[in-house]
């Protein structure tokens, strides 16, 4: 029995230590080849930069208000997506409302009005409050609204 354990405890031993000088050899190959690659993560002006942001999250980058809006020939509401926990997501010309509600798109979505069936928007060049159903589209310069199957 006793010959048993030792066989056993050699046995043991040895892929212990065959474990370790695998993991070694690994390490030592692996950080050759990152020095090979080059940068991998951030420089330090990069990361200096990423801290600031993460400090003052509230800080955001100011829309140029001398920048005009430029105005889309046409408002399509495509869809609406309404989640239980109250992020709504709209879908104009075929990008969701958090692409589109930007100041330099001329549309904002007013999230507060957002329901299964409709939708408020906000036009930039009349500042006009517009409600529109899913698949409804409004002409920004007449205001007129048009229904899918009525457009040609």
């Amino acid at each position: 029995m006793q010959v048993m354990n030792n066989k056993s405890s050699n046995k043991g031993m040895t892929l212990a230590m065959v474990f370790v000088v695998s993991v070694l050899t690994l390490s030592l190959v692996s950080s050759a080849q990152a020095d090979s690659l080059g940068r991998i993560f951030t420089t330090p002006k990069q990361r200096v930069i990423l801290d600031n942001i993460r400090r003052h999250p509230k800080q955001k980058k100011a829309y140029s208000t001398s920048a005009k809006a430029v105005l889309p020939s046409a408002v399509n509401v495509d869809g609406v997506v309404i989640r239980d926990d109250g992020k709504n997501t709209v879908w104009i010309n075929g990008k969701n409302n958090i692409n589109t509600n930007k100041p330099e798109v001329g549309v904002k979505v007013n999230k507060r009005n957002i329901t299964s069936d409709s939708v408020t928007i906000t036009l930039s060049n009349s500042n006009k409050r517009i409600t529109l159903k899913p698949g409804q589209t409004v002409d920004p310069m007449t205001g007129k609204v048009r229904d899918a199957y009525n457009i040609k």
